[in-house]
């Protein structure tokens, strides 16, 4: 062989031995990427999952249980109906006082309701007052026929006037005291002739009102002259000529005295 033929066998032989080795190194790296390759997804996944209940609560805001409850303090934080907000009666002509208390969670007294009565109603001579189980109506039959025209505990208290005296007295059993205590006010506030109807044979009970508060109290009242009771259904249909005098001023003994403001 020449020695050309010889050299280009020999560079042959080189170029093929380069290749066979650029062969091998490629095949033993190429189980190392696709491994990486495999492993790479597998390591993805377990970190979305890992995190997907945070990514998933922040991105729709969800609220534990914990952080959606209401605490008694949320709940007791509105303003409760104390005694500072309720209302009295209205004033009457001019702005009077009423003479309402509204933090006193008390009833108003018998002389502060006779005072309002003698300011802001018509009551005076020829007030009219009924026993059970006298209808109120016909204590308003009695006052149309007198003269002047007389007064009785439905055209002087109006249905208003006594809701806002009893919000002022709050709840339970203060205002039970109410009552008795517009009842004594009347009587405070009438003068001249007072007219009691009660039923034919039918006397008031000594634990009516009547007898424990409006009557003792005509007796204490200096404006009052006298005392006269009417029967109801009077057999003979006279009505008030049948009217007779139960009480006059300075008579002695007088009923206990009221005990309505205690």
């Amino acid at each position: 062989m020449s020695p050309t033929t010889t050299n280009l066998l020999s560079r042959l032989v080189i170029v093929c031995l380069l290749i066979v080795s650029l062969i091998g190194s490629f095949s033993a790296a190429a189980p190392v990427e696709l491994i990486a390759l495999k492993r790479a997804p597998a390591k993805t996944a377990a970190t979305e999952v890992a995190s997907k209940p945070t990514t998933t609560s922040l991105s729709v805001g969800h609220v534990t249980p914990t952080a959606n409850k209401v605490s008694p303090t949320t709940h007791t934080s509105s303003k409760s109906p104390t005694s500072s907000t309720i209302a009295c009666p209205r004033s009457g002509k001019g702005g009077s006082s009423t003479g309402c208390n509204p933090s006193s969670n008390k009833c108003p007294s018998s002389e502060t309701i006779a005072d309002y009565l003698k300011q802001h109603t018509k009551i005076g001579p020829n007030t009219v007052f009924y026993s059970s189980p006298v209808p109120a109506a016909q204590a308003g039959a009695v006052a149309q026929q007198l003269n002047p025209q007389g007064n009785y505990f439905s055209n002087l208290i109006t249905s208003e006037m006594q809701l806002q005296w009893l919000e002022e007295c709050g709840p339970g059993p203060e205002q039970d005291k109410l009552t008795p205590r517009i009842s004594k006010a009347i009587a405070l506030a009438s003068s001249g002739t007072a007219y009691l109807v009660i039923e034919q044979d039918k006397q008031p009970k000594s634990t009516s009102i009547w007898m424990k508060d409006e009557f003792p109290t005509l007796q204490r009242n200096e404006q009052i002259t006298e005392v006269k009771q009417v029967i109801y259904g009077d057999g003979d249909g006279k009505g008030l000529e049948n009217a007779k005098v139960i009480w006059t001023k300075g008579q002695q003994p007088m009923l206990p005295a009221s005990t309505a403001d205690e």
